[in-house]
């Protein structure tokens, strides 16, 4: 018989796939987004565009791993989280958690300098920050830049719908 304060099956179930899914989207974006910085960088593009959003997702997926066994390990297999495990997932939680606040500050840096000693520089009209989010566009030349903001104006002039 079932007790009354527990979750049915549907809810457990799927509030472990949720998890699951978005861990696995957090490293998918995480690596579409180190890949496409990496390709950009090494072919030595006229114009290469760093957005750390992605970079946040290897930290944020395996904090939500952490999470996500944690839900595996208590919720569907119904074993009682011994102290080791506790510690385990926490530990690995705040991992993850650290590495989606230094990540992204590193490899910034790293661009950074990487781009400056190859010539390159910020298009700002292109470029944008909020709080944490950037998403910077280093040209190779003003053309570029140009470019890139005929680009931008043409996208916002569009109707969304």
């Amino acid at each position: 018989m079932k007790k009354p304060d527990e979750p049915s099956a549907l809810i457990r179930y799927s509030g472990f796939l949720l998890f699951l899914l978005f861990s696995i989207c957090a490293f998918l974006w995480f690596v579409w987004s180190a890949f496409s910085l990496y390709e950009q960088i090494s072919t030595k593009a006229s114009a290469v565009i760093f957005d750390n959003g992605g970079l946040y997702g290897l930290g944020g997926g395996i904090a939500l791993s952490a999470l996500t066994y944690g839900i595996l390990h208590e919720v569907i297999l119904r074993l009682s989280l011994t102290d080791k495990v506790t510690k385990r997932i926490t530990l690995t939680a705040f991992v993850g958690i650290g590495l989606m606040i230094i990540l992204p500050q590193i490899v910034h840096y790293v661009v950074e300098n990487r781009m400056g000693s190859n010539s390159y520089m910020i298009c700002d009209q292109v470029s944008t920050r909020w709080l944490i989010y950037k998403h910077i566009a280093y040209v190779s030349n003003a053309e570029t830049c140009i470019d890139l903001i005929f680009e931008k104006e043409k996208r916002l002039s569009e109707p969304l719908f």
